[in-house]
């Protein structure tokens, strides 16, 4: 396989999640050592998954994004994996969500709930989900369901408030 900058025999090989899309870059050693990819020292989770060898093509704000808070870099991010402080959340939350949906391929849990929780949890899904309904009977001039619907909304949110007592 070639590299993707030259034509020389590529011998590192990525494969990264860019907003949503698989795409596999394929550098030879002298090429991957431009990029910033150490060949002796593997790269780490995070940098693959941010982009570490796209950099060349992203603005340069980008790379200079700093918390307003702990002053932390984009670059001391990436190198460390590790946020500063609360405010870093919101300052890198663009990587953030893309790496969340890289590792976890959803943005929303999906896993177990734990036992304790999970009947409190059912109530607020399904509180949620009559709201929901509520609106598009009313979108769509249905009172009289939108009416049941929301005496049905009453009686989960007061089982739910008996619930977290």
């Amino acid at each position: 396989m070639k590299c993707d900058l030259c034509d020389n025999e590529a011998t590192t090989h990525l494969t990264q999640v860019v907003e949503g899309q698989v795409e596999k870059v394929h550098f030879c050693e002298e090429c991957a050592t431009a990029q910033g990819l150490s060949v002796d020292n593997p790269s780490s989770v995070t940098d693959v998954l941010m982009g570490l060898g796209k950099e060349s093509h992203k603005p340069k704000s980008a790379s200079i994004l700093k918390c307003p808070e702990c002053g932390l870099s984009r670059s001391d991010f990436k190198k460390g994996g590790r946020l500063g402080c609360p405010s870093c959340y919101t300052t890198f939350h663009v990587e953030l969500e893309s790496l969340v949906k890289a590792m976890h391929h959803s943005l929303q849990h999906t896993g177990k709930v734990p036992q304790r929780q999970y009947h409190g949890l059912f109530l607020e899904r399904e509180v949620e989900r009559i709201e929901r309904d509520i609106l598009v009977a009313v979108d769509e001039e249905a009172f009289e369901d939108a009416a049941d619907l929301k005496n049905r909304l009453e009686e989960f949110k007061n089982e739910l408030e008996d619930s977290e007592q």
